[in-house]
């Protein structure tokens, strides 16, 4: 027995899921609404079917590339922490603070 579709998802819930940020509770109730709601199913389907012709066409990973070479970074998803010094000497002086002030009393 399926449930009648609760009321169909807002845009801004649209735009977090195809872009990809819908998880937890959040992205569960999402899912769920697609399981029994045909329309929005339909509407999910066709959106990734879309995205899969944009993202297989040549033209797009030229752009893509050329984008990250003049933003001069990697992708979010690829990026890497950078350790500065400080976060490397900031704990050392924080314990050698904390020697110093038990020595001292």
């Amino acid at each position: 027995m399926s449930r009648a579709p609760a009321k169909h998802p807002s845009a801004l819930a649209w735009a977090r899921h195809l872009s990809g940020e819908t998880g937890g509770f959040a992205g569960f109730r999402f899912r769920r609404h697609l399981d029994g709601c045909p329309a929005c199913s339909e509407r999910a389907a066709a959106a990734d079917r879309e995205r899969r012709m944009f993202e297989g066409d040549p033209r797009h990973a030229q752009a893509a590339a050329a984008l990250r070479q003049r933003a001069g970074r990697l992708p979010a998803n690829e990026r890497r922490p950078r350790w500065t010094a400080w976060m490397l000497i900031a704990p050392a002086a924080a314990a050698a603070a904390v020697v110093f002030a038990s020595n001292g009393s």
